[in-house]
């Protein structure tokens, strides 16, 4: 499958794939960008991509950012839908009480991946009549 991308801006970097086994492919920072724990902000990639039809780009945390770094992908995972043709951007949150931090131009932010979306219909029913083992059971109850 062949995903058209566009440079919005001239210093966004194309992403790539940087092994053959890798799912995701690399989404960098267009500029440079200082984070505070006060609020979420948008990281711009420069990029906007042609997302066939059945199709959406997931937006999910790089595990080396989310190890080494308080930096987190506010909507994690984000999509970003087939008909939306706008630039991409990345929403981050800093989990430090304190201070803030730099995103240098460049940095390899986040990942993108290309899933199928599947289209259902909605039917209201009075009841799920459903047995499972797990029943109402949500928020921790089966363990931690």
């Amino acid at each position: 499958m062949k995903i058209k991308v566009r440079k919005i801006h001239r210093d966004a970097i194309i992403p790539e794939f940087k092994t053959s086994g890798a799912s995701g492919f690399d989404l960098h920072a267009l500029e440079e960008v200082y984070v505070s724990n006060q609020y979420a902000v948008k990281i711009r990639t420069g990029l906007a991509f042609d997302i066939p039809e059945g199709y959406e780009m997931q937006i999910r945390p790089r595990s080396g950012v989310s190890l080494n770094t308080k930096f987190r992908i506010a909507n994690s995972p984000a999509t970003i839908d087939s008909d939306f043709t706008g630039e991409v951007m990345i929403i981050i949150d800093y989990l430090l009480d304190t201070g803030y931090t730099k995103i240098d131009k460049g940095t390899r932010i986040a990942q993108g991946v290309i899933c199928p979306v599947i289209k259902v219909e909605f039917e209201e029913v009075e009841s799920i009549d459903k047995t499972t083992d797990r029943g109402h059971g949500g928020f921790g109850s089966t363990g931690f």
